[in-house]
């Protein structure tokens, strides 16, 4: 069943289906194998630059056991899709950004995505160690290579917790894709993610492109 919706998606989109073609071409193709979601996900996803999957908030064990193996044991980014795609999703990608190692590596392993935008903006909580973020800095190094951002939109303080500021700055702003490093384990099955990375998965109605 879930080959034959491949099938009817690539047909309708017009998209070849080529296990080898141009890199610089839009192809795709299908790839069945048996064992664990965690080893097969980590090991593909180590010989990609991508992967997307499902929120794992709305899904079962298997997508969980899929976003864990993606952002925790690949060390690639990971687009999770939300349940409606903008129609552009690189019409406005905002990057939440407070100077984290997470947060350096999903940009930096995604430099290639961030050039197809049409528009960047970085946002960031204020705090007393504000400085301390870089937002400067990340705006200088995306320039560096050729990404030009829009100043950091820096979102007002109130009683809100810092994953809802970040959502709610995203609507503010109309973001197509949110870039986020992912900051908790999921390890545990019976209690998901917590705080900011928990929030917004369970909340956000946009895509979101993570690493850990």
């Amino acid at each position: 069943m879930a080959r034959e919706a491949f099938q009817r998606w690539s047909a309708g989109a017009n998209v070849p289906q080529q296990s080898v073609h141009r890199l610089d071409a839009t192809f795709a193709s299908w790839r069945e194998q048996s064992g664990e979601v965690e080893t097969i996900v980590a090991l593909a996803g180590r010989v990609n630059d991508l992967i997307i999957i499902d929120n794992p908030t709305k899904g079962g064990r298997f997508e969980t056991a899929a976003f864990d193996a993606a952002v925790f044991s690949s060390w690639r980014p990971t687009l999770i899709v939300s349940e409606q795609l903008p129609g552009d999703l690189l019409h406005h990608v905002v990057i939440a950004w407070n100077g984290s190692l997470e947060g350096a590596r999903v940009v930096g392993q995604s430099i290639a995505l961030l050039h197809e935008a049409k528009r960047i903006s970085i946002i960031t909580i204020p705090s007393e160690h504000e400085r301390e973020t870089g937002v400067a800095d990340l705006g200088h190094y995306l320039h560096r290579h050729g990404i030009v951002v829009e100043p950091a939109a820096l979102v007002s303080l109130t009683s809100w917790t810092a994953g809802e500021k970040i959502l709610a700055s995203c609507k503010s702003v109309g973001a197509t894709m949110l870039v986020t490093g992912a900051y908790t384990h999921s390890r545990l099955r019976q209690a998901f993610l917590g705080g900011v990375t928990q929030h917004i998965l369970a909340t956000a109605r946009l895509p979101i492109l993570m690493a850990h």
